[in-house]
C-alpha cells in the first residue's frame, strides 16, 4: 500500500519542475513584450523620438529663416527692400496701389 500512494506524489514531482518553467517562461515572455522596458515601450518611445527630430528639423528651419532676417537687418549689410519690408509691417502702413490679403 505504501508504494501505491508514494506513486502520485512522484508522477506530481515530475510535471511540477516543467509546470513551474512554463510559467516562469510566460512571465518574462509577457514582460517582454507588454514590460516598462519591453517590445511595445520600444515602439512607443522610437514613434516619439521621431516625432521629436521633426519638431526639432522645423525649429531649425525657422531659425535659419530668423537668423537670415536678422543677417539682412545688421547695419553692416543692411538692405533697403528688408527694411522697408519690416518697417510696413510693423507700422502697418500701405501704398494706395497695394491689395492687402490677410492670412490670419
Amino acid at each position: 500500500m505504501n508504494s501505491y500512494a508514494a506513486r502520485p506524489s512522484l508522477q506530481l514531482r515530475r510535471f511540477v519542475v516543467p509546470i513551474v518553467m512554463l510559467v516562469l517562461a510566460f512571465y518574462f515572455a509577457f514582460y517582454m513584450v507588454f514590460g516598462p522596458r519591453g517590445l511595445l515601450a520600444l515602439h512607443r518611445m522610437e514613434a516619439k523620438v521621431s516625432a521629436t527630430k521633426i519638431e526639432r528639423d522645423k525649429l531649425h528651419a525657422q531659425r535659419e529663416a530668423l537668423q537670415k532676417d536678422v543677417m539682412l537687418m545688421r547695419p553692416s549689410s543692411l538692405d533697403p527692400d528688408m527694411a522697408e519690408e519690416q518697417a510696413r509691417k510693423t507700422l502697418g502702413y500701405t501704398r494706395p496701389e497695394e491689395v492687402i490679403i490677410p492670412l490670419e
